[in-house]
């Protein structure tokens, strides 16, 4: 990751003067002291201004600063190849200028990008964010230019011993790299970038007291206080922001209500966590309309909104009096305890701990979580959340790493194992995660819960379902599907109940061995009582005559512009005619219950209900592959190799979806990712012919007969 490894030697080191005979032994150590400094203040703001873009905008953004940097030095390299004459007579006045320069370049680029108000969600719609887009990676691009001059400066003149310099070079990116990780435990997002400025100042004295000569040292004391008093003094005297955040990140919501009020807040590796109290949070995720009728009371500021990196809300849960406590039979997570009594229960990821709290009030007689980010722990053992929530983390058995890995080494077996909107918005906002990794809901790791079931275990995901046309609850199906025919095939079409409430959650059953049609029953009354669709229970049968119309309606939706969704073709008999039962799924009675429901009558099923039906079916069947390439996005299972939600637009399909970019805002994120591999071979490709243009008098006297 280092940069000084991109500075080439080629043309660049040929013919070059002996070593500075001024640099005893004492100016060499200051030489390899500043290098190491210099590379690690690099390292470090490349992290910082990651940081910066996670919690402010969103996180893939931060991951295009590397390439930035790299394109500093590549940038660098090509000038400095062209124009070597001159950098090797006048080395030291270039390091030292482009040395100052690093401190208050990085400070300005800073609060320019966070005025400049770039708006990553109007990416598509607003062509002025495309400008804003490009201001951004001109200005922090400069710091990264200004350091890659000195390095680059360095090992000009440092012929003789390059290996030594360049040791240097990255044992102190590497060093730095380790304090700059103690300093996000000081240190939050909005002032991180002292660490890499306290670097730069470091490396700047050791510059001024070896090969830049004291002489330097006023200029670096000016650079020093512009860039220190730029971050911590002008902002505050003239009202700017050391770090903006997208007013569509979650926690922007929250900071606007009237009586919002911050009661916690941790900084660290693991994110930067606030957690805030308002009457106006309410998370109640996919709890049934049915609960509003029928619950006395709903419980009042019942949620704290937990925010990682800006992002949430993940709803913390207030320990709710006995006479609150029915609530919890409204939320979709308590369909394991539908049919399981007293179980010992396993939650994948706590989060907010909601999933903890259903199966505590549920009967469960014994409850594990687990909790890869050890920040969320921290932040329930704080005083305000531990009373908030009645000390849960007392209660319950705790894991403090990835749910997935501990069930992979544990002999221990469940009867429940719920993995349940942990993840806040999650699956359901691919447009800002478009390359954030899903782990949790991999093939794999679905195998891995299913094997960790006791006889007759349950294992239970809910996920949000906030699409039309839907995408990540049919990664989920497909994903699930793929791993029960792994698992047990020969009780695949009996391990499945399916049911879900419409743009608000879908909830997957499988169970060890098959559902009993006692169970069955159990579970489709439950259905009913919440007023869910139900999508799949054994015995379901599909009415096949609306696949070409429901598959078709969605292509025409996407790629002719047509404003709604495609038509729910009404059930046919067995002689063709359209069935009177107002049920479009003509479904048998499963095990002697009755059939799914049909949704609303009055105008028949929604078309995300038909198609989960569909996809169901096709699983079961073995036939989704068809069915998938068929459907206007890719629904194509998670692994580990490919653990991403997002990407829903086929390859294949980005050019027809061009001029309807409208129609697909949500992938954003994802066409980013293809936008920045044009920018990226375009840049490259100029960066070739730079010194190709301007020296290919050298690179080709050497070998005239090869092009």
């Amino acid at each position: 990751m280092n940069d000084a490894s991109n500075v080439p030697t080629a043309g660049v080191f040929d013919a070059q003067p002996e070593p500075d005979p001024e640099l005893g032994s004492g100016s060499r150590l200051a030489l390899y002291v500043a290098v190491g400094l210099a590379a690690g203040s690099v390292i470090a703001l490349q992290i910082d201004v990651m940081r910066v873009f996670s919690v402010g905008s969103w996180a893939h953004f931060g991951s295009l600063v590397v390439s930035l940097a790299m394109l500093g030095f590549g940038l660098a390299s090509a000038v400095m190849t062209v124009a070597k004459d001159w950098f090797a007579r006048n080395w030291r006045v270039a390091a030292t200028v482009s040395l100052a320069l690093f401190g208050p370049l990085a400070v300005a680029a800073n609060l320019y990008v966070q005025h400049l108000g770039f708006n990553a969600i109007f990416l598509v719609s607003d062509p002025a964010q495309k400008w804003k887009l490009l201001a951004i990676f001109l200005a922090e691009l400069t710091p990264f230019l200004a350091g890659a001059f000195f390095l680059g400066c360095v090992f000009l003149r440092s012929n003789r011993i390059f290996g030594r310099v360049y040791f240097a070079d990255l044992a102190g990116a590497g060093l730095c790299g380790l304090v700059f990780l103690l300093a996000m435990y000081v240190f939050t997002p909005a002032n991180l970038i002292a660490a890499p400025l306290g670097l730069w100042f470091l490396a700047c004295l050791a510059w001024a007291f070896g090969p830049g000569g004291r002489v330097a040292l006023i200029p670096f004391l000016v650079s020093g206080v512009l860039a220190f008093a730029g971050h911590f003094i002008l902002p505050q005297t003239l009202g700017l922001k050391t770090l903006a955040t997208n007013d569509y990140k979650g926690v922007a919501y929250a900071r606007k209500f009237p009586d919002a009020k911050k009661v916690y807040e941790s900084a660290s590796p693991f994110g930067f966590l606030e957690a805030y109290s308002s009457s106006y949070l309410h998370f109640a995720p996919g709890l049934s309309d049915n609960a509003g009728f029928n619950l006395p009371t709903m419980p009042a500021n019942a949620y704290l909104g937990l925010y990682i990196d800006s992002d949430g809300p993940i709803g913390i849960m207030r320990d709710l009096t006995d006479k609150e406590t029915a609530y919890f039979h409204y939320l979709p997570m308590v369909y394991p305890y539908v049919i399981k009594s007293d179980p010992k229960t396993f939650v994948v990821q706590f989060g907010g701990g909601i999933s903890t709290e259903v199966a505590l009030h549920s009967g469960a007689k014994d409850v594990t979580v687990a909790e890869g980010n050890r920040a969320v722990l921290q932040a329930f053992h704080a005083d305000v959340i531990r009373n908030f929530t009645g000390d849960i983390l007392s209660k319950v058995h705790v894991i403090d790493y990835e749910g997935r890995h501990f069930l992979a080494h544990t002999d221990e077996r469940f009867d429940v194992i719920d993995l349940s909107l942990a993840d806040s918005v999650g699956l359901s906002n691919p447009g800002g995660f478009a390359i954030a990794e899903k782990f949790s809901y991999t093939n794999e790791a679905m195998e891995t819960y299913m094997r960790a079931l006791a006889p007759g275990g349950v294992l239970s995901v809910t996920l949000w379902n906030k699409e039309e046309p839907p995408k990540s609850v049919l990664k989920l199906y497909a994903t699930m599907a793929a791993a029960a025919r792994e698992v047990d095939p020969a009780h695949l079409a009996n391990s499945f109940f399916v049911a879900s409430s419409y743009l608000s959650t879908a909830t997957v059953l499988y169970k060890n061995g098959g559902f009993t049609p006692e169970e069955i029953e159990k579970l489709r009354a439950h259905t009913r009582a919440m007023s869910f669709d139900e999508i799949y229970s054994p015995g379901f049968v599909y009415d096949s005559s609306q696949t070409d119309s429901t598959l078709a309606g969605y292509v025409e939706q996407i790629f002719a512009g047509a404003a709604g969704g495609p038509p729910a073709a009404k059930p046919t008999d067995s002689t063709g005619t359209a069935a009177s039962t107002g049920d479009d799924v003509d479904a048998a009675p499963a095990n002697g219950a009755d059939a799914p429901p049909s949704g609303k009558s009055d105008d028949g099923v929604l078309p995300a209900t038909v198609m989960g039906r569909l996809a169901w079916h096709a699983l079961i069947a073995g036939q989704w592959d068809e069915i998938a390439h068929r459907y206007v996005f890719n629904t194509r299972a998670l692994t580990n190799d490919a653990p991403y939600f997002a990407a829903y637009i086929k390859t294949a399909d980005l050019p027809r979806v061009l001029d309807r970019l409208e129609l697909v805002q949500d992938e954003w994120g994802y066409l980013l990712i293809w936008a920045t591999l044009g920018v990226a071979c375009l840049t490259a490709t100029v960066l070739l012919a730079i010194p190709l243009i301007w020296g290919w008098r050298a690179v080709f006297s050497r070998s005239p007969a090869r092009r």
